[in-house]
């Protein structure tokens, strides 16, 4: 529909909102079990009526993000040291059991 970012500018000044660029390297957010980093990003705030919104783009990389808990349940339970624990929690998306059986299989 926009193809043109200056007509999508023009057009979002006179509905009175505000654009701006943000110079910016990356972004990173965190959630409860993953990281997201946004790196190289571009940022644009959009302040409309005094509610800021942010665009975010760029190439993305995500991070599982591993219980410290659960490296110690992992390495104590199959007798390995919390490397191995959290590699092979890093496998298995979390999974306690799964990593523990990975580990005993010899497949880590």
């Amino acid at each position: 529909m926009f193809g043109d970012p200056r007509q999508l500018h023009t057009l979002l000044k006179q509905m009175g909102v505000k654009v701006k660029e943000l110079n910016v390297e990356s972004v990173t957010i965190e959630t409860d079990n993953k990281k997201i980093i946004i790196k190289p990003a571009q940022v644009v705030e959009l302040n409309a009526k005094g509610t800021r919104t942010f665009s975010i783009s760029g190439n993305i990389t995500e991070i599982e993000k591993i219980n410290e808990e659960d490296v110690e349940l992992v390495a104590q339970t199959a007798q390995v040291d919390k490397e191995k624990a959290k590699k092979a929690l890093l496998q298995t998306n979390g999974n306690v059991a799964d990593a523990i059986m990975l580990i005993e299989e010899g497949r880590i």
